[in-house]
C-alpha cells in the first residue's frame, strides 16, 4: 500500500502488477529509467483503451517485447 509521497522502485525484470482498490481516483507519477520506448508503449495502450489504434492488441505485445512482457502463470 502506498500513500501520498511514497516511492516504489521496481528493479528491471521483476514481475509486478499494480491496481487501485480504493474508491478514490489514484494519481501517480511514473518514471522509467532508462526511458527507452516506455512512453510509446503507454501511448499505444491508451489509444487501445480509447478504441483507437491497432486492430490486434496482441501485435502490441510482440512489437514491445523489449518494454513489456506478460508474467508466466
Amino acid at each position: 500500500e502506498l500513500n501520498a509521497g511514497d516511492v516504489l522502485e521496481i528493479p528491471r525484470g521483476v514481475v509486478h502488477q499494480m491496481w487501485n482498490e480504493g474508491d478514490e481516483t489514484a494519481i501517480l507519477n511514473w518514471r522509467t529509467e532508462p526511458a527507452g520506448r516506455t512512453l510509446d508503449w503507454f501511448r499505444e495502450v491508451a489509444a487501445l483503451m480509447r478504441g483507437e489504434g491497432r486492430p490486434n492488441p496482441e501485435d502490441l505485445l510482440s512489437d514491445y517485447a523489449d518494454v513489456y512482457r506478460l508474467a508466466e502463470q
